[in-house]
């Protein structure tokens, strides 16, 4: 799931629906010091900026059966400056009605 989630998340405004009808609406997930629900997925996803990436490594663990690990690094060219940026962080996946 982690991997799909990042491929259409640099896209997101044009995939939202496709990327919340793959989200358990339970999940919440901590990218770089903030957890993000479904439902802030669902109101912001439409206003993050849409990146076209050059390069691309991901990694995933399932740290248990309700815990996931996922650690993406990407370079891309931004929409804003024209420069090229890199960009790596990490995210925590847990199901919240699940232990």
């Amino acid at each position: 799931m982690a991997q799909g989630w990042n491929t259409k998340y640099m896209q997101v405004s044009k995939n939202l629906e496709e990327i919340l009808s793959g989200l358990d609406e339970n999940l919440d997930m901590w990218e770089n010091g903030k957890v993000w629900t479904y439902k802030e997925v669902e109101k912001f996803g439409l206003y993050l900026p849409k990146k076209d990436a050059l390069e691309t490594y991901n990694d995933q663990k399932l740290l248990k059966k309700s815990l996931g690990y996922d650690h993406v690094s990407l370079k891309y060219i931004s929409s804003m400056s024209g420069d090229t940026i890199r960009e790596t962080s990490s995210r925590l996946w847990k199901l919240s009605d699940v232990d």
